[in-house]
């Protein structure tokens, strides 16, 4: 997997423990990232719809979570990748704006990347392979960068991994249902599904044929589209329909939040995949190399903004328990403005029956313990602490989480404390 902060590598046994101590069947994941938690789900036989509004997290839920790996072929993507491997490198964005404008990758990577990426685009646009291919291209991206594991500045010397060639390999798809993959914002996503499931319009089920052919599909109040989504499972674009559709056809026993917690932007953060997958050759700004967009206003999250976070929040658990999951599962740190008894506050007051804390002693991200530079790589500040405290708060029918933390318990593989 790419390298990525809060990606809860660590915490991947715990959370799937949970689940399934918990008999989850079906799980939304709403701020997916790397689908690294979904796919955890998904190999525990859990039915994951993963949403993210980074569209590569939704490339990489496509081919981690939608993609059933038994129906892959996987002479057909191998001798693709070959191809793809074979290519001469070339001059473009890439090379130009994150390799000779700032130092993300060697010039010679660059020229691959960008050699690549435009076969990609111009050869597999229409294939099944579009979001696996592109999930290699991240990948082998990944291994030759010269970052500390994000994308808002880079090394002063080289990486020693930068010096290594590209090379794309075969995604590690999980084993497990294929779930589905949405690029929506949390907030709307699941107020929309909460308003359809109040208004009672997904009581009577549907086939998606039924649905998609019908003259008089169903519609809220301000006559939106509720019909099923298309037969193809990656939804986008209309927050109502896919909403409904999803709703309808993977209904969340479980759903898990991983939200933003303080000021930094997970849109500028990891800028160059948001690119490389988008390959919409952006103005660029700043040393790092931003995307210009990464300004705009309508990028800025209510989970980045001190003043806005606990509202967010509170809507969010509210809208998750009104469309009828039966236990939330939300992912949080004592560095975040929103401290553990406010949260607990937040989720009791969403009306869900019970809320439990677990804490478990984490190692702070490798960036922390650099300390703080100027923009000429000097440096001005000190390391802070090298440890803090992941919370898991758990929230639902009682019996259900009593259930989640015995097979946590009884699984014995990590230390955490309960509040």
């Amino acid at each position: 997997m790419i390298k990525y902060l809060g990606s809860k590598r660590v915490l991947l046994p715990v959370l799937g423990t949970l689940a399934q101590g918990a008999q989850v069947q079906t799980a939304w994941d709403l701020f997916c990232g790397t689908t690294r938690v979904s796919q955890e789900f998904k190999r525990r036989g859990i039915r994951v719809t993963a949403n993210d509004l980074a569209t590569y997290s939704y490339h990489l839920a496509r081919c981690y979570i939608e993609t059933d790996i038994a129906s892959v072929d996987l002479d057909e993507l191998s001798d693709t990748i070959a191809r793809l491997n074979a290519l001469p490198g070339k001059e473009g964005y890439v090379t130009q704006v994150f390799c000779r404008e700032s130092r993300y990758f060697q010039p010679k990577n660059g020229m691959r990347i960008d050699a690549i990426r435009d076969c990609i685009e111009q050869d597999y646009k229409q294939s099944w392979m579009y979001s696996l291919l592109l999930t290699s291209l991240m990948l082998a991206a990944d291994r030759v960068d010269s970052t500390v594991g994000v994308q808002m500045a880079y090394l002063k010397k080289w990486a020693a991994r930068s010096f290594n060639d590209l090379e794309l390999r075969i995604p590690q798809i999980p084993e497990g249902p294929s779930g589905y993959a949405l690029c929506e914002d949390a907030n709307e996503l699941t107020k929309h599904c909460a308003d359809a499931k109040a208004a009672g319009v997904l009581q009577k089920k549907k086939s998606i044929d039924d649905a998609s052919s019908s003259p008089q599909a169903s519609t809220d109040a301000q006559g939106r589209s509720l019909a099923l989504f298309e037969k193809d499972n990656a939804v986008s674009g209309d927050t109502m329909r896919c909403s409904a559709s999803v709703l309808h056809d993977n209904p969340p026993d479980l759903v898990y939040m991983d939200p933003p917690y303080n000021q930094h932007k997970y849109f500028s953060n990891y800028h160059i995949w948001e690119t490389l997958v988008r390959w919409d050759n952006p103005e660029a700004y700043g040393v790092a190399r931003k995307r210009i967009d990464a300004r705009d206003t309508h990028n800025a999250s209510p989970f980045n903004s001190k003043p806005r976070i606990y509202a967010a929040l509170s809507q969010l658990f509210t809208s998750c328990q009104t469309m009828g999951a039966r236990m939330a599962m939300v992912s949080y740190n004592d560095e975040s403005w929103v401290t553990r008894n406010a949260m607990e506050l937040a989720l009791e007051k969403a009306g869900w029956e019970h809320v439990q804390t677990l804490g478990f002693e984490s190692k702070r991200y490798v960036g922390s313990q650099i300390g703080v530079h100027n923009q000429k790589g000097h440096r001005v500040g000190t390391p802070g602490h090298d440890r803090n405290i992941e919370y898991i708060f758990l929230a639902g029918e009682k019996a259900l989480i009593a259930e989640a933390i015995h097979a946590l318990e009884s699984s014995e593989q990590v230390l955490y404390k309960a509040y």
